[in-house]
């Protein structure tokens, strides 16, 4: 139980913390850097609704865990949230693509399996030095593992946006929070009822991370530097605060 929340709020932090500050810190080389936005206000509004809106409800109504029933409604929560989201997506007009289906899609899940087997291989080994030094299972899932379990999304992350495909980039971040704070514990409980220590302390955290996430997704005036600086700063403290507080 501990590693399920701790990975959790772990892995939500580092994608704001590490891959979107990332993200801002490379798209800040651009000239018009101080006008550049993730995404448009109706996108905003409903990742808002769906994640630092559902932190603070979680925060008040989740107390020592979540049950079965309670998994079940996280992961009908997370089906609503694709479904509105695909209502959201502009059709696009077909372009002619040069190459075989067939072989990009080899590429592709050839390239994602090398990823992933990278990032288990990280999350091993640095999960078993920290248990040799004695820190406790939830930070060991809060910072170490979950830093590793967010390898993909950093590394594909900033990929895209060296492409100049931000919104993608920005996309794969907040498509991962969802999953992070819908799929893992919903799934999770429902093979068995998953207790929360410290759940105040946790979702807190998570409504100031997905907050500040979605407010730097549409803010125009902000430049993309200080979003970057201001993201990986609350990381740091969120980090700080975790070997406090367990």
């Amino acid at each position: 139980p501990q590693i399920v929340m701790g990975n959790v709020s772990g892995s939500i932090a580092a994608n704001a913390g590490v891959a979107m500050a990332l993200i801002f810190w490379i798209v800040s080389a651009h000239k018009d850097s101080g006008k550049t936005y993730i995404a448009d206000g109706r996108t905003v509004f409903l990742n808002a609704l769906f994640l630092p809106a559902a932190a603070a409800v979680m925060f008040f109504t989740v107390k020592g865990g979540v049950s079965r029933p309670g998994g079940a409604l996280l992961l009908f929560i997370l089906a609503v949230y694709l479904f509105l989201n695909s209502q959201t997506v502009p059709e696009f007009t077909p372009v002619k693509i040069h190459g075989s289906v067939s072989k990009e899609a080899a590429r592709f899940f050839l390239a994602l399996a090398v990823l992933l087997a990278a990032s288990r291989a990280v999350v091993w080994a640095a999960a078993n030095l920290a248990r040799l030094a004695g820190i406790s299972e939830f930070v060991i899932a809060a910072t170490i593992i979950a830093v590793g379990t967010s390898l993909p999304e950093i590394a594909t992350s900033v990929s895209a946006v060296r492409r100049g495909e931000t919104p993608l980039a920005g996309g794969n971040i907040v498509g991962s929070q969802a999953f992070n704070l819908y799929l893992l514990p919903g799934f999770a409980a429902l093979i068995r009822p998953v207790e929360i220590v410290n759940s105040g302390f946790i979702f807190g955290w998570l409504f100031i991370i997905l907050a500040e996430l979605t407010l730097f997704m549409r803010a125009r005036k902000i430049p993309a530097k200080i979003k970057a600086a201001a993201l990986f700063l609350t990381y740091i403290l969120y980090v700080i605060s975790n070997l406090k507080t367990f």
